[in-house]
Order: structure tokens, then C-alpha cells, then sequence
């Protein structure tokens, strides 16, 4: 059996993957990947709509906030040379 040093080295790899495969995708590839698995989701969801329907509308709340700040960025220093 591995010791614990070893799992979290190996967490550490999977953890600088995921940063690097995050950082080569493009604002569209990340948008078909996140709509891709809400799809997939879907069903859970309707299951739990009523036990998270508050960590779910906070969740949206923020993330509509975020693409207002995205906006008012856009909006100052111009396209971002990708179309969404």
C-alpha cells in the first residue's frame, strides 16, 4: 500500500494537468464543455432541484455577475479577438 506522501504527489500531477488543460482551452471550448455537462447533468438536477435550489440560485447569481464584470471589460478595452 502507497503512503500518503505518494497519494498526495499523485494529486499534485493530476491537480498541474487539469491547471495546464484549463489553461490551453479557449473561451468557446470552455462554454461546449460547461454546457456539454449540464446536459449530461440534467437529470440529477430535476432529482435535487428542491434540496440545492438556494446554493443553486446563489451560484447563478454570482456567475451573472461574473459576466457582467466580463462585459463592463470588454466594453473598456475592446473585443477579446474571439467570438463567443
Amino acid at each position: 500500500m502507497r503512503d500518503l506522501k505518494t497519494h498526495r504527489q499523485g494529486w499534485d500531477e493530476i491537480e498541474r494537468e487539469e491547471r495546464r488543460f484549463a489553461d490551453d482551452l479557449t473561451i468557446v471550448q470552455s462554454v461546449n464543455i460547461f454546457l456539454s455537462l449540464c446536459d449530461t447533468m440534467a437529470p440529477l438536477m430535476k432529482e435535487t432541484e428542491e434540496l440545492f435550489r438556494q446554493e443553486r440560485e446563489a451560484y447563478l447569481t454570482e456567475l451573472q455577475a461574473r459576466l457582467r464584470l466580463l462585459d463592463n471589460w470588454r466594453e473598456q478595452h475592446g473585443s477579446t479577438g474571439e467570438p463567443l
